[in-house]
């Protein structure tokens, strides 16, 4: 089952001092406050005709950051994931949870 948006933040999210981690954290702010995003990546995302079992894969606010991530980086799904499985600040950016480490081909089939 997929989700639209992580419920609550862990109190262990962080993100880096440096430029580019405030630069994330200021995005993050900013995606925060405009939630209504989220409505209309769903009807892109979700497939309200697929049976809901199996694993729950990453939120669509997840896939989201993921993406936007990706493109600011200007980097392929390759480094995105060794970044995602690395940095604290793009885990903490993309609403990550400590267990979730997609990989290359998963953040690319999302």
């Amino acid at each position: 089952m997929q989700e639209s948006r992580a419920v609550q933040s862990s109190i262990f999210d962080s993100y880096s001092q440096n430029e580019h981690g405030q630069m994330v954290c200021s995005l993050s702010d900013l995606l925060d406050k405009h939630p209504q995003i989220l409505a209309v990546l769903e009807t892109d995302l979700i497939n309200p005709g697929i049976q809901k079992t199996g694993r729950c894969g990453l939120s669509v606010e997840s896939i989201f950051r993921c993406l936007l991530l990706k493109t600011i980086l200007q980097i392929n799904y390759q480094k995105l994931a060794f970044y995602l499985s690395h940095t604290a600040s793009y885990r903490c950016f993309a609403r990550l949870s400590s267990n979730q480490l997609p990989s290359r081909s998963g953040l690319q089939s999302e």
